[in-house]
């Protein structure tokens, strides 16, 4: 559940409506400014900066049981808002070259998407409660079994944008990259190979 909350992100990214290409050129950044504004990335990032930082507190006590000083250093830095708020408006910014930008802006500005977005950031940061989540997974299980109109529509949607998939490749992928990362550092000691990780 918690990795078809992460992937609300994507559904309010996936959200904007179809626009005709126009040729390619670069996003003005003032553009991209109000964009990230309508967006709620700040809140966004804030919520998926507590999200890491506390996996990455547990994950630092599993790997360091006699302490954690220079990991939880590290954590931080990786999760450093504004780094974190950066990337995401470049990828905006490049992502959105060669498209409509101001029929975006207001979309997600005065348009549909800025409820949207504002949900999907209350939704993120009500998800970090442990009740909310496990009432969020009850309420899922229910309509899925009832299959009420809202599943359907939620189902379609996520069908028809591969979410299952994308999540499932991700997260494939993230673990690969951390565990080549802690075979690069030594930190299985030579006792496990990538073959071993892969298979």
């Amino acid at each position: 559940m918690r990795n078809i909350a992460r992937s609300i992100a994507i559904f309010t990214l996936g959200a904007l409506p179809a626009f005709a290409p126009l040729p390619a050129m670069a996003v003005p950044g003032q553009g991209i400014d109000r964009l990230v504004d309508a967006l709620a990335l700040d809140e966004i990032v804030a919520v998926m900066r507590e999200e890491g930082l506390t996996y990455g507190t547990e994950l630092g006590r599993e790997l360091f049981p006699d302490g954690t000083g220079a990991w939880g250093r590290e954590v931080a830095r990786i999760y450093d808002a504004d780094a974190m708020r950066d990337a995401l408006a470049e990828g905006l910014e490049a992502g959105l070259v060669g498209t409509q930008l101001p029929a975006v802006l207001e979309f997600f500005e005065t348009g549909p998407g800025a409820r949207f977005a504002r949900l999907e950031a209350s939704a993120r940061r009500a998800m970090l409660a442990p009740d909310v989540e496990a009432g969020a997974e009850e309420v899922a299980a229910l309509a899925m079994r009832d299959e009420t109109p809202r599943f359907v529509l939620v189902d379609a949607f996520v069908e028809a944008n591969d979410l299952i998939e994308a999540n499932v490749a991700g997260a494939l992928n993230a673990n690969l990259a951390f565990s080549r990362a802690l075979l690069d550092g030594g930190a299985f000691g030579g006792a496990v190979s990538e073959a071993e990780i892969l298979g």
